[in-house]
C-alpha cells in the first residue's frame, strides 16, 4: 500500500504495479496513485497524480497522460471507438509532440 499526506493509501498490485515501476514509481512521470485500481468488465484502470495506467492481458498496460489523455477521454476511453492504449507514448525528439498507439488508430 502506497501513501501519501496529499493522495491518501492506495493498493499497488500486478501489471499495473509492474508498469508504474517501470516508469519510477513515485518519483517518475505518473507520481502517487489518488486512488484504487478499477475494472471495467474487460480491463483496468489506476489513476495517478499526472495520468493513469489502463490496459488488458492482451495490450499491456500503458501510461495514459497529457493532452493525448484528454483526446482519448472525449473519445469515451477505453469503451469508445479508440478502445485501449497497445503502446507508450511516444515523443518526437523535440518534445513538442507526439502519439499513441490503440487497438483502433492513433
Amino acid at each position: 500500500i502506497i501513501w501519501s499526506q496529499s493522495t491518501g493509501a492506495w493498493e499497488s498490485k500486478g501489471s499495473i504495479r509492474e508498469r508504474w515501476g517501470q516508469l519510477g514509481y513515485q518519483t517518475g512521470l505518473l507520481g502517487f496513485p489518488t486512488g484504487p485500481e478499477h475494472w471495467d468488465g474487460r480491463g483496468w484502470w489506476q489513476s495517478y497524480q499526472n495520468g493513469a495506467i489502463i490496459g488488458v492481458s492482451k495490450t499491456g498496460f500503458w501510461e495514459s497522460t497529457g493532452p493525448i489523455r484528454e483526446r482519448w477521454g472525449q473519445t469515451g476511453y477505453q469503451v469508445g471507438f479508440m478502445g485501449y492504449p497497445i503502446n507508450s507514448i511516444v515523443y518526437a525528439k523535440d518534445e513538442k509532440s507526439g502519439w499513441q498507439e490503440y487497438e483502433n488508430g492513433y
